[in-house]
């Protein structure tokens, strides 16, 4: 026996609710485009009834409101389908479409106020969504949907980068709006920087008992978040230079005195750089050397006797 019917349903009599909806968002462009091109090629799939529910096709069915279409084509369950069995549903009708990280913590949360368990989510939801069974994940996607809108709408927008987003979730409400505020608007972080950044600041907020905002209240790196002139690149670049250099005091402190006295080192020769070892987290010291020519080696080994003293005074900084 069919389980569904073919037939169209206006639009106006379908709610715009998203009872089974995956998505963070469901307005797409090209989608759009093509709607108004070709009309709604793939039916909407619907609960059966007067209250009919669109369990499949959301997206399908705002091109189409947007387009201007009055009616839709839909399939229509013939037989009742419980909630976990329409979202289950849902997900197999867009199987191996492209979903972001944001849509799969929009369907991580959907599972979860629909009644699914861990173990349901673990083992039926995930690899719907394309994703390992794999526990972290129903953390990752917890955390990364319990940001605030504003996060979650930098996220969405990419003035914040998705991996490492979910961290964001250990700040309070005040500071994941400051975040987005002062952070995520002027500033363009990389991956990394956010992760370093997020657990600095956190550093930071414990260390002087402060909130986000205070701590970023510091001369040193409000100076830089209200600087309105400066490349954003660089702004990026110079506020997570400062806040290591907060969170870092004396580590930074050592490296800009060994950046001070190895350039003197160098002045006025050619051939050789000096380094600290990254973070003074090894003894010693890099050398690098560049020669063109065995006499190019004589003088450069010549120099290296005479500031032999001064290169020796290196040491007492990284050991």
């Amino acid at each position: 026996m069919e389980r569904y019917d073919l037939t169209t349903l206006n639009c106006a009599d379908l709610t715009g609710e998203r009872p089974y909806g995956s998505r963070y968002a469901y307005t797409d462009s090209c989608l759009v485009q093509s709607v108004k091109a070709l009309g709604v090629l793939m039916p909407v799939v619907v609960t059966q009834g007067t209250s009919s529910k669109v369990i499949a096709g959301y997206r399908r069915l705002e091109a189409a409101r947007i387009s201007g279409l009055s009616a839709v084509p839909a399939l229509v369950l013939k037989e009742p389908l419980n909630d976990k069995e329409c979202f289950r549903l849902a997900l197999v009708s867009n199987w191996r479409e492209t979903r972001t990280e944001l849509d799969n913590a929009k369907a991580f949360l959907q599972a979860k106020t629909l009644g699914f368990s861990a173990e349901e989510t673990l083992n039926e939801i995930l690899p719907l969504l394309g994703l390992l069974p794999e526990r972290h994940w129903l953390t990752e996607l917890e955390a990364l949907g319990s940001l605030s809108p504003k996060l979650l709408e930098d996220l969405y927008q990419e003035r914040l980068p998705m991996r490492g987003a979910s961290g964001l979730a250990r700040l309070d409400a005040d500071g994941q709006k400051i975040f987005s505020e002062r952070l995520a608007g002027p500033l363009r972080l990389t991956s990394s920087q956010l992760m370093k950044t997020l657990e600095w600041l956190l550093d930071l907020m414990r260390s002087s008992q402060s909130s986000l905002a205070g701590v970023l209240e510091k001369p040193e790196l409000n100076a830089v978040l209200e600087e309105k002139h400066a490349d954003t690149r660089q702004k990026t670049d110079l506020f997570f230079k400062r806040l290591r250099e907060s969170r870092f005091p004396r580590l930074s402190a050592c490296e800009k005195d060994f950046e001070a006295q190895a350039r003197a080192v160098e002045k006025g020769q050619t051939g050789f750089k000096i380094e600290a070892p990254p973070y003074f987290e090894e003894p010693g010291i890099v050398l690098r050397l560049k020669v063109r020519d065995p006499e190019s080696l004589d003088r450069l080994l010549n120099t290296l006797a005479e500031k032999r003293s001064s290169m020796r005074e290196l040491f007492k900084i990284v050991l």
